[in-house]
């Protein structure tokens, strides 16, 4: 024990399956002590119950933290929490949760807290889509969320909304009907229903449509500051007509009135179109648009017309030749409006692609023209290449007045030539160009100029290239005004291994100072023990800068030279190694001014009894010599070897070891440096034995920083695995640390043992067992340790059996939380079966199983799981793939009613019949019925029963073949309601078909339709009979 210190530590701790009882106890100093405690009871019976709570004291002060939990009854929970800090000082927060029905939940919470007002909280849920509800209470605040829908056939969709905060409520109304043709809407938002019941929005909308040939429409939008309304009309035919206006304000209006049709005659046809727009906006207080497109058997004529205001007129005339061909193309575009300089304009084209491309395109606006013509000839063969052509643009505009564009290009085979002239008002712009050009292999042999002429000056250049295989020369010039420029390349080599040798010249020559005569040479040689390589760039006969790289090798001794010359300054690198015999020296010699340098000189030698001596010195302008050196000699059988690094004329660190190398092997090391911090270090090493078993020892010490520190060691794997390490230190806290491991085989298993021991007597311990066979795998792991929490914990696992069939068991063990249990079962013989099995301390065991037997046409499956007693959950599956196919699913579980899904099916895809059912809660059965034939005649039906509508029926039939047939369907929506439709065609020789349609909605109850055709002779007859008319029509 430390002197001036008295501590005490106490736990307890008691458990069973209905309660825990924790507690730790810290005492220290004249009787003072801080103390925690954990309560955990659990009086559940029939409903649940837990209780639980968790202090802290301490000198001057206690914290008490509770929490409750009680199951009124299936829907009712109550739950309390709660932390008192001092007598009488108690804050508390209190839930009620209720579910009387499965769509609504009650919630109340009471929380008061120390220096706080009490707050109470209340709230209720209603998740049911078709009547929903959330509200929240706060003292006397309200904050409600909540809708209403309803849908009939009759009366459509009907929904009602309130949103509810302290300051506001707002409401919604949404109703939607249909009555055939007839739609009808409305929706009213008021967003501050209580206070002002101007602060709304209404939108009432009402259509009729009966087809694209008759619709009408009319849309009020009402809000505070406005009232805006449209209406729109359309009627088909042979001629369409609409009808658009909006209205806001009183007097603001717009009206859009449209009209559309064609018109055909025998050669040709006449498609016209008008929109009439009015509206309150300057500029276009009234506008009409009218388009007449006349098509005859020689042109297309489109002529539109646009006013606005009085006397404002654009009108346009297009008209274009027939056929419409891009290789011969004649249109024209003609333009009138009232804008100032624009009051006729023009646009004529006209193009024709040949032989010859001529094309012509003029443009005219009152007095202005641009006329615009291309001309082109192509003279090529299949051995020359000859394009002529010419652009040419003429108008009234001074800057371009004339502009004429010619070229040509020219080729054959090796030679090239191309020109140009560009002739804008009277000033001349020109190309000329040619090229020859040789090829033949990697030789090539090209030469070429060309001149470019502007109206204040004249350009000229050419150029020559040749090359072989072991040279090349290039050379070009260029003359402009009294401004010259030349530019040279030669070269030449000869490259190969172990000999080569590379030239080349760069040369550029020009009427400016700055390259008025620049050369730069490279030359490269090589062969074997020499290369030599060199850089020189000169400018006005002068030498600007010089790079040279030389490296020889001859007689075991090598040396190297880099010199760099530039802006009158040089540097150099030198070498001389000596290397192939005894002592080996190098020379390294850095110069960068005749005062500045740096010189490395090195010896290495060796012995014929392979010792080793050598020094190695650093010398430079700039610093301090520094000298590395090394010895070794013999003393008997020790080897003794010696090392210096001299960095100051009075400092060096010295290195001496001692070694042995034979059946006891030994290591002696000694560093002296001159820092305080590190006078000496010292150690030994001294190692006995093989690979199989060793003993070894060793020590280290620091001075003066670490006194010696001794580890020593044993290893041997005869019969078995034994190990030991042992740390002696001079250090009374710590006198020794030690660890031993040992592995024999005793009987069927083997048993293992690692241990630690960390300070005196104070022991870690891991003990395994086990047996690995393929058939049988066992094993057991055991951990024992000083400390009293944890005195030891132990884990067990062992597995029998192959994979169609084992058993595995495992458990682990703790003294603070007691034992857990697992088993694991699987049988794959006849049928497969599987369990598995979780036991934990004070808590219900899980459990879960599967069996499955037969193949994928015919199966059964089961499978459960079970966490509480009473609390089972299943699933099964069967299905049978027979001449009638059979399926059914059922799920099972303790919170809901069973879900219930089965199919059946028989037959093949021209005779089946099928029937589903879905069920997933009591009196809540979805059923599907299909049935099909196709044998001589054609038969399906289809049933759908749902809970909550009436049974939807359809039915088709189908007797005949394709020109002779009697066709029946028929589906029901609701009972008494059935749309039915027969339709009969017979088109052997004449043509005569029969439709008739019956439906429950008023004016459409019995609608008939008979038509015939006669094959010879051009009398077509239709005849429609109206129940609501009683009239018949017909056409010839």
């Amino acid at each position: 024990m430390l002197q001036g210190i008295d501590m005490h530590v106490r736990l307890g701790h008691k458990h069973d399956k209905k309660s825990v009882d924790s507690s730790i106890i810290f005492e220290y100093g004249n009787k003072k002590s801080i103390s925690t405690s954990l309560r955990l009871k659990n009086k559940s019976k029939a409903l649940t119950s837990i209780t639980a709570s968790l202090s802290l004291a301490y000198p001057g002060k206690e914290i008490v933290i509770s929490n409750d939990l009680t199951e009124n009854n299936k829907n009712d929970f109550t739950h309390e929490i709660s932390i008192q800090t001092a007598k009488n000082i108690r804050s508390a927060m209190r839930t009620n949760l209720r579910r009387p029905s499965r769509t609504e939940y009650e919630v109340s919470t009471d929380i008061q807290v120390v220096g706080m007002k009490r707050v109470s909280l209340a709230g209720q849920l209603n998740i049911d889509p078709k009547n929903f509800l959330a509200q929240l209470e706060k003292g006397n605040e309200r904050y409600v969320v909540r809708y209403v829908t309803q849908y009939t056939e009759n009366e459509g969709l009907i929904f009602n909304g309130e949103l509810q905060y302290p300051s506001r409520r707002i409401t919604a109304e949404i109703e939607g009907r249909k009555k055939n043709p007839v739609y009808n809407g409305r929706i009213d938002i008021k967003w501050n229903a209580d206070k002002n019941e101007k602060d709304r929005l209404q939108l009432n909308a009402k259509t009729m449509y009966e087809g694209m040939e008759n619709i009408e429409s009319s849309i009020s939008l009402t809000y505070p500051t406005n009232t805006l309304t449209l209406n729109l009309k359309h009627v088909g035919g042979k001629k369409y007509v609409s009808h658009f206006d909006m209205k806001w304000d009183t007097s603001k209006v717009i009206v859009l009135d449209t009209t559309f049709g064609i018109k055909e005659a025998k050669n040709s046809k006449q498609v016209k179109g008008t929109l009439k727009m009015s509206s309150p906006f300057r500029g276009f207080r009234s506008v009409a648009i009218d388009s007449t497109t006349q098509v005859d058997s020689s042109r297309y004529t489109t002529n539109m017309n646009i006013n606005w205001k009085p006397i404002r007129r654009i009108s346009a005339t297009v008209t274009m030749k027939k056929p419409i061909r891009w290789d011969a193309l004649d249109a024209s575009i003609i333009v009138k409006s009232p804008l100032k300089g624009y009051q006729r304009s023009s646009l004529e084209i006209s193009h024709d692609v040949g032989k010859k491309m001529a094309s012509k395109a003029k443009l005219s606006w009152n007095k202005n023209n641009v006329q615009f013509s291309l001309d082109g000839t192509d003279k090529s063969s299949s051995r020359s290449t000859d394009i002529l052509g010419r652009v040419s643009i003429k108008s009234t505009i001074n800057s371009i007045k004339s502009v004429t564009l010619s070229f040509g290009h020219k080729s054959s085979g090796q030679k090239f030539q191309n020109n140009l002239k560009l002739r804008h008002n009277n000033d001349v712009y020109s190309y000329e160009g040619e090229m020859m050009n040789a090829l033949r292999g990697l030789r090539l042999n090209t030469n070429g100029r060309f001149i470019v002429t502007v109206p204040q000056n004249r350009y000229e250049s050419s150029w020559t290239h040749k090359n072989t295989e072991s040279d090349v020369g290039s050379n070009m010039n260029i003359k402009w005004g009294q401004n010259s420029l030349e530019i040279g390349l030669n070269g030449a080599q000869d490259l190969s291994w172990p000999r080569g040798t590379l030239s080349s010249s760069f040369i550029i020559r020009s009427t400016f100072e700055t390259i008025k005569n620049v050369e730069i040479n490279i030359n490269h040689e090589h062969r074997k023990g020499m290369i030599s390589s060199a850089l020189n760039v000169n400018r006005n006969g002068i030498v600007m800068s010089r790079f040279e790289n030389s490296y020889s090798r001859d007689n075991n001794v090598a040396k190297t030279s880099h010199i760099l010359q530039a802006n009158n300054k040089e540097i150099s690198l030198k070498s001389t190694t000596q290397y192939g015999t005894y002592p080996l020296t190098t020379d390294i010699d850095l110069q960068w001014s005749p005062n500045e340098k740096i010189q490395v000189v090195g010896s290495l030698d060796k012995t014929p009894d392979d010792l080793i001596n050598g020094y190695w010195k650093f010398s430079s302008s700039f610093t301090d010599d520094k000298m590395l050196s090394l010895t070794q000699n013999m003393d008997g059988e020790d080897t003794l070897s010696t090392a210096t690094i001299q960095y100051h004329p009075d400092r060096a660190i010295s290195m001496k070891s001692r070694y042995k190398w034979d059946n006891t092997k030994k290591i002696y090391f000694t560093l002296n440096t001159p820092y305080q911090s590190l006078r000496v270090l010292q150690t030994e090493i001294e190692f006995t034995g093989n690979s199989q078993a060793f003993r070894s020892i060793g020590s280290l010490e620091v001075q003066p920083s670490l006194r010696k520190i001794s580890i020593s060691s044993h290893w041997s794997t005869i019969r078995g695995v034994s190990g030991n390490v042992r740390i002696d230190t001079q250090f009374p806290q710590l006198p020794y640390v030690q660890g031993n491991i040992e592995s024999k085989i005793k009987g069927e298993n083997r048993h293992s043992s690692i241990s630690v021991e960390y300070l005196p007597r104070k022991i870690l311990t891991v003990e395994t067992v086990g047996r690995l066979e393929p058939y049988d795998i066992e094993g057991l792991i055991k951990i024992t340790t000083p400390f009293s929490e944890m005195p030891y914990t132990a884990a067990n696992f062992r597995h029998q059996g192959g994979l169609n069939r084992f058993q595995t068991h495992g458990d682990y063990e703790c003294p603070t939380s007691g034992k857990y249990e697992f088993d694991v079962a699987f049988s794959n013989q006849n049928n497969k079966e599987g369990s598995i099995v979780v036991k934990l301390p004070s808590r219900d065991n899980i459990s879960a199983r599967f069996s499955h037997s037969g193949d994928l046409s015919n199966f059964q499956s089961h499978c459960e799981l079970s966490h509480e007693v009473g609390r089972l959950y299943q699933a099964d599956i069967k299905f049978v793939n027979a001449k009638r196919k059979e399926g059914t699913f059922t799920l099972k579980s303790p919170f809901a009613d069973n879900i219930i899904g089965l199919f059946r099916h028989s037959g093949d895809l021209n005779n089946f019949q099928s029937h589903t059912e879905f069920q997933f809660a009591r009196k809540r059965k979805y059923e599907a019925d299909v049935l099909f034939s196709n044998n001589k005649k054609l038969e399906g039906s289809v049933v759908l029963k749902q809970p909550d509508y009436d049974d939807i029926k359809a039915a088709v039939s189908h007797r005949g073949r394709v020109t002779n047939f009697r066709s029946h369907a028929e589906i029901t929506f609701k009972k008494g309601e059935t749309f039915e439709g027969d339709l009969v065609l017979n088109a052997d020789r004449n043509i005569n078909s029969k439709l008739t349609i019956s439906t429950p909605l008023n004016g459409y109850k019995n609608l008939k339709h008979l038509s015939s055709i006669k094959v010879h002779g051009r009398v077509s007859t239709a005849v429609l009979i109206s129940p609501m008319e009683d009239e018949t029509l017909k056409a010839i």
